[in-house]
């Protein structure tokens, strides 16, 4: 069949990676509470055929400078950025913020993340003594770097006493939700004014229902720089709002897979145009909305 004949142009278009070219800015490793080590993400990454790909452990950066000193060693895969996402506290409740862009070497930042993983080790122990109290031990649990919700599931279902990841979520939800005394994420507005001290952009991680635009303006004055709508488990109509609600802020938007392993939840499942995601690197990038591609599972727990 000749070049440029419709055949050979539908096998051309089948061979091409399902998500060539486009950029994941929400991605995790076994430095936190993911399955990949970071070279193994990077693998699945560019067989997906990503351009970009931003390694935002839960409150630790040490799997994305691995990932992202590899990526450089390998020209066919994808660039790394580095980034973090860190636990904060908004509204009585835990919230994720994802930052990009700062400086690896700043101390208040570093001193933050350490702080968050301490607090992270004392609400583990809350919940290993919350499962105790049920009659339920896991000795051969080892504590993890940055422990979370995910590795205490993941070892109840391995031992057993879950069906799944998600079994173990809905069988043990008052156990794995246990909380030690001041084990929340950080003030937010600390988080926010660190991020930005640091050289960084602050971004509202996969924003809740109870999001509103009122409160991303409050956000937006204490330093947000931008909201995450795409996102494997929101409507076409929650990220349609959420775009509307940062053009009036003045918010960027981006978009990732929330990836912790094998599963639906894969790099690029949700994904956004890497030019969109030049403002992270160059403060004066224009803004604009973003689109992307869809997926289905639930979200990463921690």
């Amino acid at each position: 069949m000749p070049r440029g004949q419709p055949f050979t142009a539908m096998c051309l278009a089948l061979a091409r990676p399902i998500h060539a070219g486009r950029a994941d800015l929400h991605t995790h490793t076994t430095a936190s509470d993911g399955e990949y080590v970071p070279s193994q993400l990077l693998d699945v990454a560019r067989k997906a055929g990503l351009a970009l790909l931003a390694v935002t452990d839960h409150d630790t950066i040490a799997g994305a400078e691995e990932a992202q000193e590899l990526a450089r060693a390998h020209a066919d895969g994808p660039r790394v950025l580095v980034g973090v996402e860190i636990t904060a506290r908004h509204l009585d409740r835990d919230t994720h913020i994802l930052a990009y862009g700062f400086n690896t070497h700043d101390t208040p930042l570093l001193s933050l993340l350490q702080e968050m993983r301490e607090r992270r080790v004392l609400r583990h122990r809350a919940r290993l003594d919350a499962l105790s109290r049920r009659g339920i031990s896991l000795p051969d649990l080892q504590l993890p770097a940055v422990p979370g919700r995910r590795h205490l599931a993941k070892a109840l279902s391995d031992a057993g006493l879950a069906n799944s990841l998600q079994d173990a979520f809905r069988r043990f939800r008052p156990e794995l939700n246990a909380h030690h005394p001041d084990t929340g994420g950080i003030e937010i507005a600390r988080v926010l004014s660190t991020v930005n001290n640091a050289g960084g952009y602050a971004v509202l991680a996969h924003p809740p229902q109870g999001t509103t635009l009122a409160g991303l303006k409050i956000l937006h004055g204490l330093g947000l720089t931008g909201i995450e709508a795409e996102y494997p488990d929101f409507s076409r109509s929650w990220t349609s709002t959420l775009r509307a609600w940062s053009r009036a802020v003045g918010l960027h938007v981006t978009g990732g897979s929330d990836c912790h392993g094998p599963g639906p939840r894969s790099p690029g499942c949700r994904n956004i145009d890497p030019s969109h995601a030049g403002w992270i690197d160059t403060p004066a990038a224009p803004f604009s909305s973003l689109g992307g591609l869809p997926c289905s599972a639930h979200s990463g727990a921690n």
